[in-house]
């Protein structure tokens, strides 16, 4: 399983020059992240109490906000399990639930994540997996293969009941989670992602891998715009984080 997050964790080391002169084939990882399960996939999906998944959020949001994990088997796990709290009422009975991963194939890391994600289809045809009763598959939107124009009608056409945000790069467009958000916003798409620094630009929920126990946090604003009706049930037991700015449909 690969770190979305991993040029995060590197960043640092090249600022040091600690590679000026190693091969990234020597580069020794700290025994904690090794044994994370970030470099190796799960051979199926995470079982146990829902409530085993779920520990306090820190008050300090920052502390871990400067990197942050994926593992798209644990998070699929952990989306099945939310969305039984969620009251859905547009259920498109016997059509697939699909969930999109918007990717970047210019980048190297947003590219490998995507696939990982796409590998998890083999899986729950074999398992028959289903989220509203309704078979689950995961489709690729990578935004560097059609015109930004295009996104909607990508969205429709499949069409999309969920997106995820995965590693993307917005050096050239800081604003891009956020003109997704507004979009979604309009066409009642859930969002989720395992980055919580993007529930500031809009996205509904996020889980956050990086500790003993998953955390699930969920941008309560953003999720009702979205069409995302969750139970009180669960609202009592995950994290509610409140957006900077949670964007409006045009």
């Amino acid at each position: 399983m690969r770190a979305a997050g991993c040029w995060r964790l590197v960043l640092p080391v090249l600022a040091l020059g600690l590679f000026s002169a190693l091969s990234l084939s020597a580069l020794s990882l700290p025994a904690h992240i090794l044994s994370s399960g970030l470099f190796s996939s799960p051979n199926q999906f995470s079982s146990g109490p829902f409530l085993d998944w779920i520990s306090t959020f820190p008050s300090n949001l920052q502390a871990s906000g400067s990197r942050f994990y994926s593992d798209p088997a644990k998070e699929l796990d952990l989306l099945i399990k939310v969305l039984k709290f969620e009251r859905q009422t547009n259920l498109r009975s016997g059509e697939p639930f699909v969930i999109a991963i918007i990717s970047q194939k210019s980048d190297s890391v947003s590219a490998w994540l995507a696939s990982d994600w796409l590998a998890l289809n083999d899986r729950l045809k074999q398992k028959d997996t289903r989220i509203y009763d309704r078979p689950v598959t995961i489709v690729d939107l990578d935004l560097d293969s059609f015109p930004p124009g295009l996104l909607e009608e990508k969205l429709r056409q499949a069409p999309v009941d969920l997106v995820y945000f995965g590693a993307l790069n917005l050096k050239n467009d800081s604003t891009l989670v956020k003109d997704i958000c507004r979009l979604c916003v309009r066409l009642k798409i859930g969002t989720f992602t395992a980055n919580p620094e993007q529930l500031d630009s809009g996205v509904a929920l996020a889980f956050s891998l990086g500790r003993e126990k998953a955390e699930i946090i969920i941008n309560l604003e953003a999720a009702r715009a979205q069409g995302l009706n969750f139970s009180s049930r669960l609202l009592n037991l995950v994290n509610i984080r409140k957006a900077n700015e949670t964007p409006s449909p045009n």
